[in-house]
């Protein structure tokens, strides 16, 4: 069915956020809950619980902004544009909102909820700006979405709700999967951190080939001739993540030397040290930040699935800190890398552990995809 549509500015009150002063300590640390658009990013549920910061009575009061009320829908509107959460207790936001309260006469909170996410992309396409993308409250005053009647939207959030449970559900097995192959890994190999097994050992210099990716510049940002890269913030453990890339210049001969192959593992040089991913997309034209180690194993002697949970154990034991350079964060320069020292098990056995590792990817990978396939379908149902 199609419903009627209506603009957000008829529906909801839409409330700008501000942030208080950043220098000045009388302003912060106080009972009043502030949040910023980062909390959103890695949200798991759609309750916004744990605010960013505190700000304190003066702090609030100095900036020209509004406390929202319980069951607000917070709406992210600029890096990035279209996150949304809801908050159960009030609470106020910075400058990188345009939050909505709803009519409950008119929109239901949840139905909003799921509707906004539904058409994130199209808010996103209406976003402005040469740094970073940003709507203003006026783009969203002027957005319409759907409205079926008010008993309608409640029935649409509850089928919605119940598919982001079981979608969560099938999510947070993550854990159990490493946990899984976590206990595999060291039955097959012993403790990496004191190579219990006794396993031959090389620094990983002479065994791999490592290179650190390209500085970002003004040049670089030109965007004459721009690709996409990854950087730290794409490559979690054991995944690469596209839904945010960057782009700048890189010249023919940097393509060639930062260029990516399947089977390449790219670990993160700072931050969370050492997290990293294996590369199995193809040759496509992606390069990588220095913020990224390229590395690059002889497959004579490794497997990168072996090394990946080579470095995930001594991340977990704290093994790779101690490889680090400590300035105001870690950092795992390329000569501390090359320099570490893996332990060399017979390659039949990595190969195995691959064979093992590939069937539980697989069937992880496949009930997710199937459980994100139901959530779109319903989504497209509900909204048709």
């Amino acid at each position: 069915m199609s419903w009627p549509k209506i603009k957000l500015g008829d529906c909801c009150e839409i409330v700008s956020g501000a942030t208080p002063k950043t220098g000045n300590s009388d302003y912060w640390g106080g009972d009043i809950p502030w949040v910023s658009p980062k909390s959103l990013s890695k949200l798991e549920s759609k309750y916004l619980d744990e605010p960013t910061e505190y700000i304190t009575q003066a702090g609030f009061e100095s900036c020209s902004t509004r406390m929202l009320p319980a069951m607000s829908l917070l709406l992210s509107c600029r890096a990035p544009v279209g996150l949304t959460a809801i908050n159960r207790e009030p609470i106020c936001t910075n400058q990188g909102f345009k939050s909505l309260i709803p009519n409950p006469e008119i929109v239901d909170v949840n139905y909003l909820f799921h509707v906004m996410r539904k058409m994130r992309p199209m808010l996103e396409a209406q976003g402005r700006g040469a740094t970073f993308t940003e709507v203003s409250k006026a783009i969203v005053a002027r957005f319409e979405i759907p409205l079926p009647p008010l008993d309608e939207q409640r029935r649409i959030a509850l089928i919605l709700d119940k598919a982001d449970e079981i979608y969560a559900s099938v999510s947070s097995s993550i854990e159990m999967k490493s946990a899984v192959i976590r206990s595999i890994f060291l039955d097959m190999f012993g403790d990496m951190l004191t190579n219990s097994m006794v396993w031959p050992t090389s620094p990983l210099g002479e065994i791999c080939d490592t290179q650190l990716g390209k500085a970002i510049s003004k040049e670089a940002k030109l965007c004459l001739s721009p690709s996409k890269y990854l950087r730290n913030a794409n490559v979690q453990w054991r995944e690469i993540h596209f839904s945010d890339l960057k782009e700048m210049d890189f010249k023919e001969n940097e393509k060639s030397k930062l260029r990516i192959l399947d089977g390449d593992i790219l670990a993160t040089e700072g931050g969370d040290v050492g997290r990293c991913a294996i590369w199995n997309y193809g040759q496509q034209e992606i390069f990588f930040q220095n913020s990224l180690h390229r590395i690059r194993v002889d497959d004579t002697l490794l497997t990168p699935e072996y090394l990946v949970e080579y470095f995930a154990i001594m991340s977990e034991r704290g093994g790779l800190i101690r490889e680090t350079t400590q300035v105001t964060i870690a950092h795992l320069t390329g000569t501390k890398l090359r320099k570490l020292i893996v332990p060399l098990p017979p390659l039949e056995i990595q190969k195995r552990f691959s064979r093992i590792l590939e069937r539980i990817n697989s069937f992880h990978t496949s009930a997710k995809q199937r459980t994100n396939e139901i959530t779109l379908s319903l989504q497209q149902e509900m909204f048709a």
